[in-house]
């Protein structure tokens, strides 16, 4: 669910960002783009949250440290150091995205059968593992290894008089120790994307997507980094599982924390900057009781918080969230 959640956040960030910005035209496109890179320097300059769990405060200063190093720079992980693994297409994948080709399938399936027009499909030919460390053999790395690896989404939007193509390559590095096939334990997970966007014309054919705003074509080729960790409890099951995300061209500058409680229920916080955005529990991976969304600032703006209870995924009406 994580690494689902992962994935469909890095690209929606990178098309939220876009899109907005397409129909700037009315308001300016100097002022959008001088708010948006005002946005992020204010982000950057706050810092990340600081902790006072021991364990969430040693993830933050090494992401720190990592980030000082390999920022969002695609060659510093590592791909071609490496040596390749000589495993399936499919083990890859599933090495890679935790989760399987077939998983991954049907999570896409969901989205397209709420989201009009979409459809997203990994190409399989494009996947690549390498082994930086340990030992990686036909069922992929076995014990303590690092590897890195390539793969290639291509996402379809279809609409009224529009269809547009991204293809997203990503670059993913896993630190981790395998048993039996399966990462266990704790681990780490770095992965930089960058999309390239196409038109697509009435008989099929694409065109690369260029706009005449130099802004917009520099947020479409800017890559986005997702850095991952994975904390577990003795037991071996997840216990918190933090995530950072960063795009300065689109402002991106966020980190979550989800606590896992017990087997069924967790609770998330998420922050840009060091600004408390958002909190909210789940059970069985679904919302369930209250999404608190804080106040916060955009462009100048004061934007309230609000909150909404969910019960099972769904939204109800209600003054008192029942208890999870």
């Amino acid at each position: 669910m994580n690494a689902r959640c992962r994935a469909l956040l890095a690209c929606s960030a990178l098309l939220s960002a876009a899109l907005v910005l397409t129909g700037c035209e009315s308001v300016g496109q100097g002022m959008a783009e001088s708010n948006m890179r005002a946005r992020a320097e204010r982000y950057a300059a706050q810092g990340n949250p600081q902790f006072s769990d021991p364990q969430l405060q040693a993830v933050v200063k090494d992401f720190e440290a990592r980030y000082a190093v390999i920022g969002s720079d695609v060659e510093k992980l590592g791909l071609e150091q490496g040596i390749p693994c000589p495993v399936s297409k499919e083990v890859a994948f599933k090495i890679l995205k935790a989760m399987s080709v077939e998983d991954y399938g049907k999570m896409q399936a969901d989205v397209a059968e709420k989201v009009p027009g979409y459809t997203n499909i990994s190409d399989l030919d494009s996947i690549r593992l390498s082994s930086l460390s340990g030992v990686c053999g036909a069922n992929g790395p076995e014990g303590p290894s690092v590897v890195v690896g390539t793969t290639r989404d291509i996402m379809r939007v279809r609409g009224d008089g529009y269809s547009m193509v991204t293809v997203t390559d990503t670059v993913t590095r896993v630190e981790g120790i395998w048993v039996d096939g399966e990462r266990q334990g704790q681990q780490t997970l770095i992965s930089i994307s960058g999309s390239t966007q196409f038109k697509e014309t009435a008989d099929g054919q694409l065109g690369e997507n260029i706009d005449e705003w130099d802004f917009l074509n520099e947020i479409r080729n800017s890559p986005t980094a997702s850095y991952t960790y994975i904390l577990p409890k003795a037991d071996g099951a997840p216990k918190y599982i933090v995530g950072f995300g960063r795009n300065h061209t689109t402002a991106l500058h966020t980190t979550s924390v989800t606590e896992y409680l017990d087997a069924q229920h967790a609770y998330t916080r998420i922050w840009q900057g060091t600004e408390l955005l958002q909190e909210n529990r789940t059970k069985d991976g679904r919302l369930h009781g209250w999404m608190i969304m804080h106040p916060t600032e955009y462009d100048g703006i004061s934007v309230p918080g609000r909150r909404d209870c969910y019960q099972n995924g769904e939204q109800i009406k209600t003054l008192e969230c029942p208890p999870a």
